[in-house]
């Protein structure tokens, strides 16, 4: 019997596989919470997932910090593209740029930061007064990235005329594209230092 489905985005549980899945969670509960009362000293691991750019400039400078305050807990960090499921146990936290409702209902909100359009100079030589202005531009999106689509719809403009340029790559690697001139693209402000 197949658990799992080979998908473009990787790989998800068949519907027999989360049926599975629901049926055994319970058991292996029981297993943790019984192993756990065997130690004498607990020693937690928390495995955190998180987009490479803001793992990178937002949460490991912050590491330090923390395993001072908790030098118990040990932290097991993942940057990835792809979008992790807690609650299929792939990672214990998950701190990830999604749009609010929908799939993430019961997500927590961190920040409702904005979002700009970016571009080097030497692309855009002087400022954009009127939003529909970017449309005149390579748009650089990733491949699981709707940003664009509500920047446009937020400003009020018409579809994009100009092509989007969908990129296979992390954020960071979108971010450098964009300094590089080879096209616009939409991030927070402060991108750079995640202050």
């Amino acid at each position: 019997m197949r658990l799992f489905r080979d998908l473009p985005r990787g790989l998800t549980l068949s519907p027999e596989g989360a049926a599975y899945l629901a049926r055994i969670v319970p058991a292996f509960d029981v297993i943790a919470e019984a192993t756990e009362t065997l130690a004498e000293t607990p020693e937690g691991s928390v495995s955190v997932n998180g987009e490479p750019l803001f793992t990178h400039k937002w949460l490991v400078p912050r590491l330090t910090e923390f395993a001072a305050l908790h030098p118990q807990v040990k932290i097991e960090l993942d940057a990835s593209a792809a979008l992790t499921d807690v609650s299929r146990y792939e990672a214990d936290l998950a701190i990830r740029f999604v749009p609010t409702g929908g799939a993430y209902a019961d997500a927590e909100v961190l920040t409702d930061a904005p979002v700009y359009p970016y571009a080097s100079p030497t692309l855009v030589a002087d400022v954009l007064d009127d939003p529909a202005d970017v449309l005149r531009y390579p748009l650089l999106q990733r491949r699981t990235d709707t940003l664009w689509a509500r920047w446009v719809a937020a400003a009020g403009v018409a579809a994009p005329v100009a092509p989007l340029t969908v990129l296979r790559m992390t954020l960071d690697l979108e971010m450098a594209s964009a300094i590089a001139g080879q096209g616009l693209s939409c991030c927070r402000p402060n991108w750079r230092t995640w202050t």
